[in-house]
């Protein structure tokens, strides 16, 4: 686009850029400073989010070099209209760094978000192997439960089951499992553990049978090597 500027013919319409150029940045800051201050920012806040705009204006532009090439612009706005983009370009670093100085942009503190409180869910297994099969299960349950389950830790294995905008954490140390969850999703966890380890005890408790009975171990290996 700079290269489309005639910049001879801009000193006749140097005055005119500026005060058009002195209108765009205040424009921007007001035009996007008085929505912010009716949403919670104070005067500090509004004017950060104000001069963040400044440096944006490459729709403006495409639109210039369309009016340019159309015909329905002449040069010399042409010319104006980089002149705006690149010195609303060049003010707007210094001018976000002093406003960044400070204290808050908000009128009142934050509220905490309650979410971020995690409580912690652990209880241990006799083995290490037995508590990775348990660990397993209980992905399995969470991604019944229409949760997302990824793993994010190359060490330990650590894994994040994730529902919108609720995240569960999953940690396996040794014989150790930790779950942490939201105190919102608190009571959901614990019954949905309560279920697997119910279920595991049902699992344990017919896999504790077959192994006594010598007419399954008879059949098992008859099938093996018969």
């Amino acid at each position: 686009m700079g290269m489309l500027v005639d910049f001879t013919i801009l000193g006749g319409v140097l005055v005119y850029g500026l005060i058009y150029t002195g209108f765009g940045i205040l424009g921007k800051l007001v035009g996007c400073g008085i929505p912010a201050l009716m949403l919670g920012f104070n005067g500090r806040g509004a004017l950060r989010i104000g001069a963040g705009m400044l440096p944006r204006g490459e729709v403006t532009l495409i639109m210039a070099g369309l009016g340019l090439s159309a015909g329905v612009i002449g040069p010399s706005l042409f010319g104006v209209a980089v002149m705006s983009m690149l010195i609303s370009g060049l003010v707007a670093p210094p001018i976000i760094m002093a406003l960044l100085r400070g204290g808050s942009g908000f009128r009142k503190p934050p509220e905490k978000d309650k979410s971020a409180d995690l409580r912690v869910v652990s209880f241990s297994m006799p083995t290490g192997h037995l508590a990775d099969f348990v660990l397993v299960r209980l992905l399995d349950a969470f991604r019944r439960a229409d949760y997302f389950p990824r793993r994010v830790g190359h060490g330990k294995p650590v894994y994040i089951a994730q529902k919108n905008e609720t995240r569960v954490t999953l940690l396996r140390s040794d014989r150790l499992i930790q779950v942490n969850v939201p105190p919102t999703q608190e009571r959901f966890v614990r019954l949905l553990l309560a279920e697997e380890i119910l279920a595991l005890k049902e699992l344990f408790r017919n896999a504790e049978k077959v192994a006594n009975t010598d007419v399954a171990e008879r059949d098992m290996l008859d099938d093996l090597f018969g």
